[in-house]
């Protein structure tokens, strides 16, 4: 098990009345047409290039990363993915955090995945955005503050924590809290969230978005059905407004 530290900013807090429509949406057939002509694109959608940068918990040997390796081929061995580890990747000469918009500078990926990457991240993320305005940046588990790592992203995934449901009015601006998750999970919710991007319009809520791809990432790792069956997608509500976030999702995992 991998163990996640997060500090939410307080001013997100967790919306509980989400459909689970989403969580089902390849199999029922009260999902909409837009939903359900995502899951035909997800089957039929052309492999983008890649580029991971996965955080000091999400190493080469936690299994995190091994699913999508296997799907989109490892670029070293002349597939489709690039995976920065960190720190390992960065060796002496390299300890910045630069390696990681350098490469997406010199490789053009069009997907750039933050999974779960120290601190310092978001910098790099936005010298990437600016370079690549089309590239599409996912953000899972970042360890910045949430609020700009969102507004760079083009969709961001975060665990849901029950603790902070009673949290929301606490006087405190921030709460640290804790989550564990498996390297299977978190295989399949890399995947998914791959998948659901290189298909999604950008105009489309995530959370059903994610759900679609994470339901196809576990169909094609014969994997997970029993895993995921249970889990909901929920949006982030900002406190002050009201307005559901349509980037930042929150997985609950049941």
């Amino acid at each position: 098990m991998v163990k996640i530290s997060y500090t939410y900013h307080m001013k997100y807090f967790l919306r509980l009345s989400v459909l689970l429509c989403a969580v089902t949406l390849f199999s029922q057939i009260s999902c909409t047409k837009n939903n359900r002509d995502m899951a035909v694109q997800i089957d039929s959608g052309k492999k983008s290039r890649l580029l991971i940068l996965a955080g000091e918990d999400f190493g080469p040997q936690g299994g995190a990363t091994g699913l999508i390796s296997r799907v989109y081929g490892l670029a070293e061995e002349k597939g489709r993915i690039r995976i920065l580890y960190w720190p390992e990747t960065f060796d002496h000469n390299n300890s910045s955090l630069r390696l990681f918009s350098s490469t997406a500078d010199e490789e053009k990926p069009e997907i750039v995945v933050n999974l779960g990457g120290p601190e310092g991240t978001l910098r790099e993320l936005r010298r990437i955005k600016e370079m690549f305005p089309e590239t599409k940046i996912i953000s899972i588990f970042p360890l910045d503050e949430a609020i700009p790592v969102e507004a760079v992203s083009d969709l961001m995934v975060d665990v849901y924590v029950p603790s902070l449901e009673s949290d929301t009015a606490a006087p405190q601006d921030e709460k640290e809290t804790s989550v564990e998750i498996s390297g299977e999970e978190t295989s399949l919710i890399l995947l998914g969230a791959v998948l659901a991007t290189e298909t999604d319009g950008s105009d489309s809520v995530k959370s059903d978005s994610l759900a679609a791809g994470i339901k196809k990432a576990a169909e094609m790792a014969d994997i997970g059905k029993d895993m995921t069956d249970g889990w909901e997608y929920l949006q982030a509500v900002d406190a002050d407004t009201g307005i559901r976030s349509k980037k930042h999702v929150l997985i609950k995992v049941n």
